[in-house]
């Protein structure tokens, strides 16, 4: 996330975890892929998986063809990417991947002139009311954002800020079909339907933002082996708790673990990072967490 143009903040957000941790006394062990046997032979009181997800991967016909990439060969291995391309999905992470492709150069969240010059802002007043004509460079791709669904693009946006997605997007002159129907990807490009009719967009690449699976591979083999373990993540948490709530009404196996030591992993799926967290306090107090980078 820290990657997208107005997300810098998470770079902050991640060096004052890494501080927490180390104020803690959390053992965080960085780089590391583990298995059910090392797990168990931790001799650990309760594992905690929050291996993270994994993307999902729509049936279409043509998904396996060389021009199609998923987010992470995007965003993480900095996979090329052509000037012409179609992003399938068009949730949070959709709006995030497109965004990142119509941006180059210095992020305008890090150029306040540039930033100023985007939204059409007047710093000096010189204009009435501080506002002025909005200057954008050109984007260096064309972007086709697609969803099955048929209400409005980037609905389930969050209601603050997703008009400010939508409209970064459509400044850089982002093309948002809804209603689409994936028929096939080719050499030729995008094959859809929308409204009853045939489609093809002559794309590059297309790329895959169409959800995550949960990544649960060491959870079969470890409750096999009469491991305790707890899932961790967004869908676990109870709902009548946050993190900022009190610690009384947190969930039980968090009030138990007085000690933590974590670890990071590469798991074997996706290259997902974890921890995994061993007791360091009484008997009882311990547990192993498996939780994404």
């Amino acid at each position: 996330a820290k990657q997208i143009p107005g997300k810098e903040e998470f770079y902050e957000t991640l060096r004052y975890y890494r501080n927490e941790i180390k104020l803690s006394g959390v053992k965080a062990q960085f780089n590391t892929r583990v298995g059910v046997d090392e797990l168990v032979q931790g001799g650990f009181d309760e594992i905690l998986l929050a291996t993270g997800v994994t993307p999902r991967t729509p049936a279409i016909e043509g998904v396996d063809h060389p021009k199609v990439l998923s987010y992470l060969d995007v965003l993480r291995d900095k996979k090329p990417v052509g000037k012409n391309v179609a992003v399938i999905g068009a949730g949070g992470i959709g709006f995030d991947v497109s965004e990142y492709l119509t941006h180059e150069g210095e992020s305008p969240a890090l150029n306040l002139a540039k930033f100023n010059a985007e939204w059409g802002i007047d710093s000096e007043y010189k204009d009435r009311g501080g506002i002025k004509p909005a200057h954008l460079d050109k984007a260096p791709r064309q972007i086709y954002l697609l969803q099955r669904k048929t209400s409005k693009v980037g609905d389930g946006l969050g209601k603050t800020t997703g008009w400010i997605h939508r409209t970064s997007l459509k400044n850089r002159n982002v093309e948002m079909i809804a209603g689409a129907t994936y028929n096939k990807i080719d050499d030729a490009g995008l094959h859809i339907s929308v409204g009853g009719k045939d489609v093809l967009l002559p794309v590059d690449n297309v790329v895959l933002c169409a959800g995550q699976e949960p990544f649960r591979a060491l959870q079969a083999g470890l409750e096999a082996a009469g491991q305790k373990v707890t899932l961790i993540g967004a869908r676990m948490w109870p709902r009548s708790w946050t993190p900022s709530a009190p610690s009384s009404k947190a969930p039980k196996w968090l009030r138990r673990c007085d000690h933590v030591d974590v670890t990071q992993l590469e798991s074997a799926g996706g290259g997902l990072a974890g921890a995994v967290a061993r007791d360091g306090g009484p008997a009882g107090s311990g547990a192993a967490a498996l939780d994404p980078a």
